[in-house]
C-alpha cells in the first residue's frame, strides 16, 4: 500500500495557527506583560482553544521563548549593509536606529518580556545576551575604526559597544513602554529617532556627510 501523501492545506493551516498563536501572545504580553499574562488570554485573543495552545507550545514559557528567537532572526534581517554606507557612516547609524526602532516597536511584547523577565530567568538572560551581542560586536567595529584614525581614544570598544546598544534598548524601554520619565505623555517615534541618532553619532564622533578614510 503506498503511503498517505503529504497533504500541503494542512501544513499551511499548522504553520498559520502557529503563527496566530505566536502574534496573539505577542499582543498580550504587549498589553498586560509576560507576567500577567495567561494562557487563557493568548488563546482567547487568537480566537483558539486552549486544548490547541498545547499542540504547539508546552507553556507559556516555551511560547516565550519562540517569541524571542523569532525576535532575534528580524533583528538580523534588519541590519543594513554596511558596504552601502562606506563613505557615510553617520548615515549607517541614522539608518540602523530607523530600521531597529521600528523592529523593536513590531515586536514591543518581546522587548517588554525580556526586561520583565530577564533578572529572575537564566535562560531567558541568555538568550538576551545572543541578541546583544550582534548589536555590540557591530558597535565595538565602528569604534576600532574610528580609534584608527585617532577618534573615540580612551575607550574600550566592547564595553562601549555594551554601554550604546543600552543606550538603545532602555531608550525605547523607557519612551516607548513603561514611559518612566513621560507618562502621561508619548514621545513621537521622529523625535525618538532623532535624539538617538544624534546621541549615537556624537559618542561615535560622527559627523553627518564625513567620508571614511
Amino acid at each position: 500500500m503506498n503511503a498517505p501523501e503529504t497533504n500541503p492545506r494542512q501544513i499551511s493551516k499548522s504553520e498559520r495557527t502557529r503563527a496566530d498563536l505566536l502574534l496573539a501572545a505577542r499582543e498580550v504580553i504587549s498589553r498586560d506583560g509576560l507576567v500577567n499574562t495567561r494562557i487563557v488570554d493568548i488563546v482567547q485573543h487568537a480566537g483558539r482553544s486552549s486544548g490547541l495552545f498545547y499542540s504547539y507550545f508546552k507553556n507559556k514559557r516555551e511560547l516565550f521563548a519562540s517569541l524571542v528567537e523569532e525576535f532575534g532572526d528580524n533583528l538580523s534581517d534588519t541590519a543594513p549593509d554596511p558596504g552601502d554606507y562606506t563613505d557615510d557612516p553617520a548615515a549607517l547609524v541614522r539608518a540602523t536606529v530607523q530600521g531597529l526602532w521600528h523592529r523593536y516597536k513590531e515586536h514591543r511584547g518581546d522587548v517588554k518580556g525580556l526586561f520583565e523577565t530577564a533578572l529572575t530567568d537564566d535562560e531567558i538572560r541568555a538568550e538576551w545576551q545572543k541578541l546583544r551581542k550582534a548589536g555590540i560586536r557591530s558597535f565595538a567595529y565602528r569604534i576600532r575604526k574610528q580609534q584608527a584614525v585617532g577618534l573615540c581614544q580612551g575607550m574600550d570598544p566592547d564595553l562601549a559597544g555594551s554601554a550604546l546598544l543600552g543606550l538603545f534598548e532602555f531608550g525605547f524601554f523607557n519612551w516607548e513602554i513603561c514611559r518612566l520619565d513621560y507618562p502621561d505623555a508619548d514621545v513621537p517615534d521622529d523625535q525618538a529617532i532623532e535624539t538617538l541618532v544624534t546621541l549615537l553619532q556624537s559618542a561615535l564622533q560622527l559627523a553627518p556627510g564625513r567620508t571614511e578614510t
